[in-house]
C-alpha cells in the first residue's frame, strides 16, 4: 500500500510559492545591481582612456597623482557595485540550490505534525 501525503503538498507549494517570490525580487534587484555596475565600468574606461590618450601631458605636468585618484574613486565605486551584484547572485544561487530541500521539509513536516507516520 503506498503512503500519499495527502493534503500535505499544500504546504510544499507554498514554500515554492514564496521561494519564488523572493526569487523574483532578487533576480530584479541583480538586474538594477547589473546595470549599476556597467555603467561604473563605463566611467571607470572614461577615465583611463582619457589618461592614456593625455599620458604626455599628465607627465609633463605633474597629475598623475590627481589622475590616480580620480581613477581610483571610480574603481571603487565600480568594485561596490560589483560586491553588490555578486552578492545578490550568490543569495539567489543559495536559494535555489535549497529550496527543494525546504519544499520537501515542509511537505513531510506537515505530514508529521497533523499524526501521520512515515
Amino acid at each position: 500500500m503506498a503512503v500519499v501525503v495527502q493534503y500535505s503538498f499544500l504546504a510544499g507549494f507554498g514554500v515554492l510559492f514564496i521561494l519564488t517570490i523572493i526569487n523574483l525580487v532578487i533576480s530584479r534587484k541583480t538586474s538594477v545591481y547589473q546595470k549599476e555596475f556597467a555603467q561604473a565600468t563605463d566611467n571607470r574606461m572614461k577615465v583611463t582612456n582619457e589618461v592614456f590618450n593625455n599620458i604626455k601631458f599628465i607627465k609633463v605636468n605633474a597629475w598623475e597623482e590627481y589622475f590616480y585618484d580620480k581613477l581610483m574613486a571610480r574603481r571603487t565605486v565600480e568594485i561596490d557595485w560589483l560586491k553588490k551584484k555578486m552578492f545578490s547572485e550568490s543569495f539567489s544561487t543559495f536559494f535555489m540550490w535549497l529550496a527543494p530541500k525546504f519544499i520537501l521539509a515542509a511537505t513531510f513536516g506537515l505530514f508529521i505534525a497533523v499524526g501521520n507516520g512515515l
